[in-house]
């Protein structure tokens, strides 16, 4: 059964080439233009695994220790590299074709074919090569059991022991199960920690690789079934094709970058590196799934980041080993980056609130209570404004120049005054419309926007910490600024720089200048919000022409250079996608701060002139599901499925 669906797979995907990414809105597929066109990173995930490669199939081992490529269980790294050779030759030079779908990743090598995926109940990795004729092959790992940073351990005495079907491999770091099957002679042989499974005139031949003896068949169509549920919530339909399939596939990117392990559940922010659970990432993430039937992965990323909590303190980040401080190098100090944000508790109340709007139950009021009592304590003077202090860890974003930072920052009590609206005079104790007007007093200058106020010292600022304040606001003088820095200096034909390249900062670093898709989201719910539609669809293309172009079709890249189109940063990275929801659903509809329980008249569409409709099906809200229809006419809601059992549904 399982053979017989990836044979069909596999026959499906020889019929797709490049002309299908406009037609199928289910695959992306890749014809390399040369053999280095290969290598580049793919992804596919399990429950509680991952197994990053390159696209032509094979791997080299990263020396950069926080780097998780290859194939990893938890906080277990099995497979660090790999080599495929068919009939004596590298199979890399060979490689012809990529496809990657909903759960699984095809590959084509002249006569012969590859099918990877994961099965999501089993975390096992399973990899199968066929042909019409017969033919020999060697695949070539090297097993580490290495551990995920902040550990550092690796395996040593390797061995192997055989049982049943399958064999051991077996180190002081750990155990990895493989299962081989095939019509041709196999055998098989261990080197230290290096395997090679050898195949002598196969037809097919299915590598299995886990974690522990699988209980069952690795199960293929549950597998799938688990990938296309994104299918059922919150469909977009527009004038333009490309604008659906990216909508849909940065839902799955959401549900695929969701993690369950013994530390806990929630996001992963990227991968290769920062594949473990970030506080201030996976809340920027979390309010995306909200609105598009995912709020139950927000709140079991939100329960992880309180059971991590300190004192009503989220953290900014969790490895997945216990191996002591999480120590990393910022600005030049050694600091333990556990708590490193002044952010993660706002971002957190305000995705609590979100639940309620899209239809999830919130946390209850005292743990609120107790995460807003830690926010409030970052105000060390009184003046009703929060302070960041890098000594303390309480940093917002970037972190590199975080340093230069401390004081009050224009983007931390942007969302601080979020936060205070949500919350309510009676648990704030804060009237908002009074903290409104001492933010715009002290933010907004006439000769600039001012940030980083620590005592009598201001920085004018050009960066894109200005854009979180527009998100939220509708003011003249936010309005303003906003349209002051769409320019060329900020706006690029790829997305939005972080700095300015006419600010004192900027340098085309990481986080003096690079372009974020993140910061471009932010754009464009800012735009949106204060009526600058043409300017914000203008950046929402971005995100399209991005993901269309990647090396990796369809995923939108963690950064971009600040000068050229060029991807840089994580291949894959969860606010990346998020941001896309975020400013068609929050941007364009209007629903980023909803005012009203009434759906038809909390949607504020801002169409393109060359849209003149949008849909939306199964849009959950308040319980129930609704289509929505937004014409040139006006708006259409209707209730698809009343009261959704929606917490009970997409629970990986």
């Amino acid at each position: 059964m399982k053979l017989n669906l990836q044979r069909d797979l596999i026959i499906q995907c020889k019929g797709f080439d490049q002309d299908s990414n406009e037609s199928d809105p289910l695959h992306w597929v890749k014809i390399p233009s040369s053999p280095l066109d290969g290598f580049h990173y793919s992804l596919i995930k399990g429950s509680s695994s991952h197994f990053i490669c390159y696209q032509n199939g094979d791997l080299i081992p990263s020396d950069f220790r926080r780097s998780r490529t290859g194939f990893w269980i938890d906080n277990v790294g099995h497979i660090s590299s790999m080599k495929v050779s068919i009939d004596g030759h590298r199979a890399a030079d060979t490689f012809r074709k990529y496809v990657r779908g909903l759960g699984y990743i095809y590959r084509g090598y002249g006569e012969v074919e590859r099918l990877d995926y994961i099965s999501y109940e089993e975390d096992a990795l399973d990899i199968l090569f066929v042909s019409n004729s017969r033919h020999s092959a060697a695949v070539s790992m090297e097993i580490a059991h290495s551990e995920a940073w902040p550990g550092e351990s690796r395996g040593k005495q390797f061995a192997l022991k055989e049982e049943g079907n399958g064999f051991w491999v077996s180190s002081t770091g750990g155990q990895t199960f493989f299962s081989v099957s095939s019509d041709g002679k196999v055998r098989k042989e261990l080197n230290n920690g290096n395997l090679t499974i050898y195949v002598d005139r196969f037809s097919y031949f299915n590598i299995v690789v886990s974690g522990r003896l699988p209980k069952h068949d690795v199960d293929l169509e549950k597998t799938i079934s688990f990938h296309k549920s994104i299918l059922g919530h919150t469909v977009l339909s527009t004038p333009d094709r490309k604008f659906n399939k990216l909508f849909l596939w940065a839902k799955h990117d959401l549900l695929e970058f969701f993690n369950s392990s013994p530390t806990g559940e929630g996001w992963f922010a990227g991968f290769p590196v920062f594949s473990w659970y970030f506080g201030r990432d996976g809340l920027w993430m979390g309010l995306a799934a909200n609105m598009c039937g995912l709020g139950n992965l927000t709140r079991k990323h939100m329960e992880t980041l309180l059971r991590y909590a300190e004192n009503g303190r989220i953290p900014h980040e969790i490895g997945l080993s216990q191996a002591g401080n999480q120590d990393y190098v910022i600005s030049d100090h050694n600091l333990d980056t556990r708590f490193m944000s002044i952010d993660s508790n706002l971002l957190w109340i305000m995705d609590n609130s979100s639940l309620r709007w899209w239809g999830y139950t919130p946390f209850p009021s005292e743990v609120t209570e107790s995460v807003f009592r830690f926010s409030r304590s970052c105000d060390a003077d009184g003046d009703l404004l929060l302070e960041n202090n890098f000594k303390r860890g309480l940093i917002g974003w970037p972190e590199t120049w975080a340093a230069d930072r401390d004081g009050k920052c224009v983007d931390i009590n942007a969302l601080w005054l979020q936060v205070v609206k949500l919350v309510g005079e009676d648990i704030s104790g804060v009237s908002y419309q009074h903290l409104k007007e001492i933010y715009l007093r002290t933010f907004f200058r006439d000769d600039g926007f001012v940030d980083s106020i620590e005592g009598q010292k201001t920085r004018i600022i050009k960066s894109a910490m200005q854009l979180i304040a527009p998100i939220f606001l509708r003011d003249g003088e936010v309005e303003q600024k906003l349209v002051e820095m769409s320019d060329l200096n900020t706006l690029t034909d790829w997305g939005v720089r972080s700095v300015s390249s006419d600010d004192p900062k900027f340098d085309g670093g990481y986080h003096t200048g690079t372009v974020w898709p993140l910061m471009t989201g932010w754009y464009v719910l800012a735009a949106y919000n204060n009526g600058l539609n043409e300017y914000a669809f203008r950046m929402l293309q971005t995100f399209v022409a991005n993901a269309y172009d990647s090396a990796d079709p369809g995923r939108i890249n963690e950064t971009y250079d600040s000068c050229q189109p060029s991807p840089t940063g994580q291949f894959a990275q969860g606010w990346s996608s998020s941001m896309y929801i975020l400013s068609v659903l929050g941007g364009m509809l209007g629903l980023m701060n909803p005012e009203t329980e009434d759906l038809g008249k909390a949607i504020r569409p801002s169409l393109p002139d060359k849209w003149n409709s949008l849909s939306i099906k199964r849009l959950p809200w308040r319980g129930n599901y609704y289509d929505i229809a937004v014409s040139v006419s006006g708006i259409s809601v209707t209730i698809s499925e009343r009261h959704g059992m929606m917490e009970s549904e997409l629970n990986p």
